[in-house]
């Protein structure tokens, strides 16, 4: 959100603004036909509330992601499941929980749904088996308490 805010700024506009500009430029890239009923703007604003429904986090996912791409030359509009399959392995291999990998995976395919994206690289059963896997090796991890009871 650091990054955000700083980006803002240095364009001379609001956090708002500027997702609302980074969401139509990705639906563009998307090539997502509005409907008939909504304009490119309507879709733009479409995206940018279902990203932020229920939480911030979704926003957050989204830019965490399109830095992660960014940092390797990826378009987030145009990924694919080996993107996202190697975006899981580095948030694990980075330390963050099975639970934080899919709720990233969440906000990620929130927003291809809001942009008709129709082949969503997030239902891949490669991904979904990922991380089914990653929570169940985390859930037989024994926590630090019982690990120094065993000592």
């Amino acid at each position: 959100m650091v990054q955000l805010r700083a980006a803002a700024v240095e364009r001379g506009t609001t956090v708002p603004a500027l997702l609302r500009e980074l969401v139509t430029a990705s639906v563009a890239a998307l090539g997502a036909e509005p409907s008939p009923a909504r304009s490119p703007d309507e879709l733009a604003a479409a995206i940018h509330q279902a990203a932020a429904t229920g939480s911030k986090h979704y926003r957050t996912d989204w830019a965490v992601f399109s830095r992660w791409c960014a940092d390797r030359q990826v378009d987030p509009t145009a990924a694919d499941a080996g993107d996202l399959l190697a975006f899981v392995g580095d948030l694990l291999a980075a330390g963050r929980s099975p639970k934080t990998a899919h709720r990233r995976v969440t906000g990620i395919a929130s927003i291809y749904r809001a942009a008709g994206r129709r082949d969503d690289p997030t239902r891949d059963p490669r991904l979904r088996q990922a991380l089914t896997e990653a929570r169940r090796s985390h859930e037989r991890q024994p926590r630090a308490s019982e690990r120094s009871e065993a000592a």
